[in-house]
């Protein structure tokens, strides 16, 4: 009976300790949800205020037509409205749709010259056109840089390859290297000419030809080609003819040592007897 008893207790707490977890959980996971839809309301609030100061900044101005900043106010008031109307009730996905729908606001305008529709996201592209046009002058300075680099890189291997032939010396770069490093760069120069010449054409609203990422992807190529040859190990200098036969003779010298000769000779000594006696005068 005792035995019973203390299953039933053990059985007892083990489940009031599950309920107590579940009940934990349940907490948490409510928790979360709150507080993914506070954020959510939060964002949505925040990107409103900021489209409404935006679409008056001088920067935004110049980059749009007065049919986009019109669309981009009209869409915000109504995202404003909805927020303080329905925004406390509504679900975290609703928050966050109503934030993707203001951020691809749609204005539909006619091409004059082909009388197509035109539709872009106004809020994103119109800050992607001032962005470009407050950077596009520092990134252009940078990438005439890398230019001047390049050319620079090329001059100086010439005129090293040139020093190595006259030395009879094979030289770290190639002609071959250096003239696909020349390319490269003139390649790039011309491109930023005629691009830039196409984008000073351009209205300010109107999207950008010359973009920031196109220049900054072709300058990192050209440093990349540049860095690639700078790692490049430079070839072993020959042995020079002079030293090599100068060092031949010298080990052909401590080679060829000659033994010296040893000439041990008896004294020659008198006939004491049994030799030819003089005649006596």
């Amino acid at each position: 009976m005792r035995g019973r008893g203390a299953f039933c207790v053990l059985s007892t707490l083990r489940d009031a300790a599950d309920d107590t977890y579940r009940r934990l959980r349940e907490v948490k996971a409510a928790e979360t949800k709150k507080l993914a839809r506070e954020e959510a309301r939060n964002i949505l609030e925040a990107f409103i205020y900021r489209v409404r100061d935006l679409v008056d900044e001088s920067s935004f101005v110049e980059v749009s037509l007065e049919a986009e900043r019109k669309a981009i106010k009209e869409k915000t008031e109504a995202a404003n409205e909805w927020l303080w109307d329905e925004a406390d009730t509504a679900a975290t996905r609703e928050l966050r749709a109503k934030k993707t729908e203001l951020e691809c606001v749609r204005s539909y305008f006619t091409v004059v010259r082909g009388l197509m529709g035109w539709s872009r996201k106004l809020v994103k592209h119109v800050s992607t056109r001032s962005a470009e046009a407050s950077q596009r002058p520092r990134v252009i300075d940078a990438f005439n840089v890398v230019l001047l680099a390049a050319d620079a890189f090329v001059s100086s291997g010439v005129t090293n390859n040139t020093v190595a032939e006259k030395r009879n010396e094979l030289p770290k770069y190639t002609m071959d290297e250096l003239k696909a490093l020349a390319k490269l760069g003139a390649d790039a120069k011309e491109w930023l000419v005629a691009t830039l010449k196409a984008q000073e054409a351009l209205a300010k609203h109107e999207d950008p030809v010359l973009k920031v990422a196109d220049l900054k992807r072709r300058a990192k190529e050209i440093d990349a080609e540049m860095t690639k040859l700078r790692k490049k190990k430079a070839p072993r200098k020959p042995r020079s003819s002079a030293s090599t036969s100068t060092s031949t003779a010298a080990t052909a010298a401590e080679t060829e040592v000659e033994e010296p000769t040893s000439i041990t000779s008896s004294p020659v000594e008198e006939p004491t007897g049994g030799g030819h006696k003089k005649d006596e005068l």
